[in-house]
């Protein structure tokens, strides 16, 4: 690397920014002008996938609107779900796991964030 508006190729200053959809930012260590983003490291937020799934639990049914497998539609499928979230310090255990379709899924994950980023302003006034 080598910065266009000093020539400096020795030292530059790499700064972390999770304000973008870039994961760091590189500057050059003598004028400060930006020299280019770093992208994010592949799986950086990713957790493991899901080892309990709807065929290990014997389940073939969606536990939320009771449709059974072959009743889901075309692109459906049944997920595992967990009822407390993991980085909420919820277990990857089956008692923890609720089998749903992918419907009720985006469902439930739109609820949730509903009520937990909007709803929370009302009960303030």
């Amino acid at each position: 690397m080598i910065c266009s508006q000093c020539g400096n190729d020795k030292k530059f200053n790499v700064l972390e920014r999770p304000d973008t959809p870039h994961d760091r930012e590189v500057r050059c260590g003598k004028c400060d002008s930006f020299i280019r983003w770093l992208p994010k490291p592949k799986n950086k937020d990713k957790r493991p996938k899901n080892k309990i799934l709807p065929e290990n639990l014997g389940i073939d049914y969606c536990q939320l609107c009771l449709r059974k497998k072959d009743r889901l539609g075309k692109n459906e499928t049944l997920t595992s779900h967990h009822i407390i979230e993991i980085n909420k310090h919820g277990e990857d255990i089956k008692e923890n796991i609720w089998v749903v379709c992918t419907h009720c899924h985006a469902l439930i994950h739109h609820v949730r964030i509903y009520i937990n980023y909007h709803w929370k302003d009302l009960w303030k006034a």
